[in-house]
């Protein structure tokens, strides 16, 4: 069997990129944890500081270790935490789970499309990023509108659902990552 080009690969990782399990029910599962509204808007604000404070660490270390090794790093963390929202009930535990779940976003800011644009350099043509990223976009957005939706039902039958759909759809993501290429790598063409 051949294995997918590369950009299909990218597709599919756009496709397992989601958090649209989890959005949609989100608050009422932190209140159902026992937060408070109070909590969870100080629990926001904190994933938003880390977000802009991770940016530049998180930039140097993926340049470190490569931008698909980066992208995997986030993506582990987001597994990581999911999978912690589930054990966790304290304030101070989903503190720690939301400076994980900031790592996801740290790690893939500016990451994807510096992959993306690199490997079709590389592989394929340049030219064509633009109509790749907004097509992979599309398909992100398709994959977190049919999350989201599966999600009202999944919390329906247990508030812990939709945080294990989005953890295996997260391993799945790490998977798809795991067969893309780094750029700059063996010039082989896809």
């Amino acid at each position: 069997m051949r294995t997918p080009g590369v950009v299909t690969r990218y597709y599919l990782y756009e496709a397992t990129d989601t958090s649209g399990f989890v959005w949609p029910v989100f608050t009422l599962f932190l209140l159902s944890r026992g937060l408070s509204f109070t909590e969870i808007a100080t629990l926001s604000a904190a994933m938003a500081v880390l977000v802009v404070v991770g940016e530049v660490p998180t930039g140097y270390v993926g340049d470190r270790i490569g931008r698909r090794n980066s992208l995997v790093v986030g993506r582990v963390a987001a597994v990581a935490s999911l999978l912690g929202f589930l054990v966790v009930t304290t304030f101070p535990g989903f503190l720690a789970l939301y400076a994980l779940w900031a790592l996801t976003f740290t790690f893939a800011s500016g990451t994807e499309e510096a992959w993306l644009y690199e490997t079709l350099d590389d592989r394929l043509d340049a030219d064509e990023f633009t109509r790749v990223r907004g097509r992979g976009r599309a398909i992100g957005s398709w994959a977190m509108a049919a999350t989201m939706v599966a999600s009202g039902f999944l919390y329906v039958g247990n508030v812990e659902w939709p945080f294990l759909a989005a953890a295996a759809v997260g391993v799945l993501s790490v998977g798809v990552l795991l067969t893309m290429p780094e750029p700059g790598g063996d010039g082989e063409r896809d």
